[in-house]
């Protein structure tokens, strides 16, 4: 009778470990903050339960050509993840901010204009992700593409890799040299 209770206590420490934070830290996470605070976190597990995933083909300027990835619309995102706080807020801009620090900046017009989809998978190649930029990075966790023909880096069209949080900011907090103050007389 021991022998089977020390057994079933080892498999229970092993299924205990299997699903205890330390094994889900290597699944993807993104963030959500609202103007001060983190609204909140959700796995690409929880994000692929409530979250319509699409497959978008599409030319990739950092490869410079054609590729297929798999992602969710940025607004159906943006609706998770922030809620109503991300349509009631004017003079905003919205970060996407990648594991190194990487802050890419989109206005509430250019994610409005639909095309955005961040992406979670590289459909081209057989397990993980093509390297991507002149450092050959891994562009994992998640990744912003756009679909639309115009929506270009040129054009102002945040190309951000490695993304793992979306926040909104006052646009005069995070820009204060170039938001207009007083009158000009």
């Amino acid at each position: 009778m021991v022998a089977l209770d020390r057994f079933l206590m080892g498999w229970l420490v092993i299924v205990a470990l299997a699903v205890s934070p330390v094994a889900l830290a290597d699944e993807p996470r993104m963030a959500f903050r609202g103007i001060d605070k983190q609204v909140k976190e959700l796995s690409l597990a929880e994000l692929r339960e409530r979250l319509t995933a699409h497959t978008v083909e599409l030319f990739d300027p950092h490869h410079g050509r054609d590729k297929r990835y798999r992602g969710f619309a940025i607004g159906d995102l943006m609706d998770l993840g922030l809620g109503q706080e991300r349509r009631n807020l004017h003079d905003v801009a919205i970060v996407f901010t990648a594991l190194d620090g990487y802050r890419a900046v989109a206005n509430r017009d250019k994610l409005a204009s639909g095309g955005g989809v961040m992406v979670f998978e590289d459909m081209d190649v057989a397990h993980g992700w093509e390297s991507i930029g002149d450092k050959q990075a891994d562009p994992a966790p998640f990744y912003v593409v756009w679909t639309g023909p115009q929506q270009t880096t040129a054009n102002e069209y945040p190309w951000p890799w490695q993304v793992s949080s979306i926040s909104i900011v006052w646009f005069e907090a995070e820009y204060p040299a170039v938001y207009p103050r007083g009158s000009i007389g």
